[in-house]
């Protein structure tokens, strides 16, 4: 019998030897498995970064590219001859053809413009339009903060961008300068890339 149990014994151990190497296998595939996982993670997040530093690059471009126009405006509306044209139509009303003139030379977008004397207060919203009360707060925002954002107006029939500045002569206030052009001024300067 003793060779029988040792027999039998010896058979158990090389099942669980077989059971032991099998376990160690798929131990050995899931850890396989895993570090494949992990590498495709890493990749995976390297390359949304780049994606991210890519879309951030695009998008500045884009906000650079938007940018170059209006600055470009408020420098010409900033110009001494634009604002010495600006004072004389203020003083006389039908100097803003000059203006308008002068101004178009420089932008061609540039479909209106407009004069106000220094003192506000009797302007009323509806005598600037359609958007009267927006291009009115705009004019205020620039009266007392010397502060003026471009603004784009849609709802219009033929939608505008509607700038102002003030009109000084030395130190003095003389009054505002408002402008209305095309917002193909914008577009025609913008030139997205997306390679």
């Amino acid at each position: 019998m003793e060779l029988k149990e040792k027999l039998q014994h010896m058979l158990k151990s090389v099942e669980a030897t077989q059971v032991d190497s099998r376990l160690l296998l798929l131990i050995g595939v899931i850890g396989v498995l895993i570090m494949v996982s992990a590498a495709w993670l890493a990749l995976s997040d390297q390359r949304s970064g780049q994606t991210a530093s890519q879309t951030q690059e695009q998008g500045q471009k884009a906000l650079d590219q938007l940018a170059k126009p209006v600055q470009s405006l408020k420098r010409v509306l900033n110009d001494e001859n634009v604002q010495a044209l600006a004072a004389r139509a203020i003083k006389n009303p039908e100097a803003v053809e000059d203006l308008k003139s002068y101004l178009n030379g420089r932008i061609s977008e540039i479909s209106e413009v407009r004069v106000f004397g220094s003192n506000l207060e009797s302007l009323k919203p509806k005598e600037l339009g359609a958007n009267g009360f927006a291009v009115y707060d705009m004019l205020l925002g620039l009266q007392e903060h010397n502060i003026s954002r471009l603004q784009v107006h849609y709802s219009l029939d033929t939608p505008r961008m509607v700038d102002a500045v003030r009109v000084t002569s030395g130190d003095d206030l003389m009054g505002y300068l408002l402008v209305m052009l095309a917002p193909d001024y914008l577009l025609s300067h913008f030139n997205p890339d997306y390679s």
